[in-house]
């Protein structure tokens, strides 16, 4: 149910695993489910989540302070 999880999904265009994570996506739309997901440009690799971490610890960090889903 919406409001139920904070999710938060990135993902690399390269990803082994871009297209589950595009059909989870189109689901929550789907479902009018709250989420965070960003894709952009790489592979599963850590250059790619050197590039998502800060993203993805805000988003963390926010939540354990407030107890909502957000990014900023």
């Amino acid at each position: 149910k919406n409001g139920e999880l904070a999710l938060f999904t990135a993902v690399g265009s390269d990803d082994i695993f871009i297209e589950p994570n595009r059909r989870l996506h189109r689901l929550l739309l789907a479902n009018k489910v709250q989420h965070y997901y960003l894709e952009r440009i790489g592979s599963h690799e850590p250059g790619f989540w050197r590039e998502m971490y800060p993203q993805m610890f805000r988003f963390i960090a926010h939540y354990f302070r407030t107890g909502q889903a957000a990014l900023d």
